[in-house]
């Protein structure tokens, strides 16, 4: 028997009564939150041999959808019933050629999984809905075809993307004053030049919620507790931080900034969304680098929290 869900050892549901506003609008996660938190089981599904050569799974009302390694010999995405484990569907071949993929970045939006992977003539995207696509038999994935290079983009109905500013830094150890925007919108062919800034796309690989009902962007840290709140318009109406008090140290290399020191922050690793809520993974740990190599990225007796966010707040 296999688990295909990470089983956290706690876990807590945030709620308004454990935060403070201030006086414009922003949120501060008290510390308290986690030492209120409540431990939470999960349940253990056998699931035979579907996740021998799994690198993430999702799962949407009854469908599990397996992303498998590239390097598996197998289809990249594998859909199963997860009450029965019947194969459902599989699509994606690793390679060069039409709907095939030669690397695979899955990414969860609401009912739709984006998936973003890359062939010799440039990036790919397709987003679908999960259920619907698993239950059609007949349904094929449609990709399009992007020019530009930066971690986290969400492909909107018009065909431009919304992507995940890659200059946007403020770093006074480095000396780095780009206070730009943290979105931008981007035609297919659009390529993004640098023109000399400073590239901190390496470290600006947080992740993005949009929610069309209540006219909301969020973007969320992987390494810092912070979490940004946006219009449509791309402008910022809240933060909420804490409840710890991360700070990445940055280096930079010619005009790159990565995050290659003896310590690792982790903040928000993962999330999920509905129209109503939010659901944010949280660890909130500095962490020894060297430490984390040796021990093949496992950490042990790591607690992690689930916050819980009204959309409409």
């Amino acid at each position: 028997m296999k688990n295909f869900i990470r089983i956290y050892s706690f876990f807590l549901l945030f709620t308004v009564t454990s935060c403070s506003n201030k006086s414009n609008g922003d949120v501060v996660i008290k510390p308290s939150v986690k030492e209120n938190a409540k431990p939470l089981t999960l349940k253990e599904v056998p699931t035979g041999e579907a996740l021998d050569f799994a690198m993430v799974c999702y799962v949407y009302d009854d469908v599990l959808v397996v992303t498998n390694y590239e390097n598996s010999n197998k289809h990249l995405l594998e859909f199963y019933n997860i009450n029965t484990m019947e194969l459902k569907k599989q699509a994606i071949l690793r390679g060069n050629g039409p709907g095939e993929l030669l690397l695979l970045l899955p990414r969860n939006y609401k009912d739709e999984l984006h998936v973003d992977g890359g062939s010799t003539s440039g990036g790919k995207l397709t987003q679908f809905n999960v259920v619907e696509f698993a239950n059609n038999k007949d349904s094929k994935l449609e990709f399009v075809d992007y020019a530009f290079q930066c971690q986290q983009k969400y492909l909107l109905d018009n065909d431009k993307f919304l992507v995940v500013n890659p200059f946007r830094l403020v770093n006074k150890e480095l000396g780095i004053e780009q206070d730009e925007n943290r979105f931008i919108i981007l035609d297919a062919t659009d390529r993004l030049l640098s023109n000399g800034r400073i590239d901190a796309s390496l470290v600006n690989t947080g992740g993005i919620m949009v929610n069309s009902k209540e006219k909301k962007i969020c973007y969320y840290s992987d390494a810092t507790a912070e979490i940004e709140i946006y219009d449509f318009d791309l402008n910022l109406i809240k933060t909420i931080t804490g409840p710890d008090d991360l700070r990445p140290v940055y280096t930079r290399f010619q005009n790159i900034v990565q995050n290659r020191t003896k310590t690792l922050t982790y903040a928000y690793t993962y999330a999920c969304y509905d129209d109503s809520y939010m659901y944010l993974a949280y660890d909130g740990r500095t962490i020894d680098t060297m430490e984390w190599i040796q021990n093949n990225g496992v950490m042990e007796k790591a607690e992690s929290w689930v916050f819980k966010f009204e959309m409409a707040m």
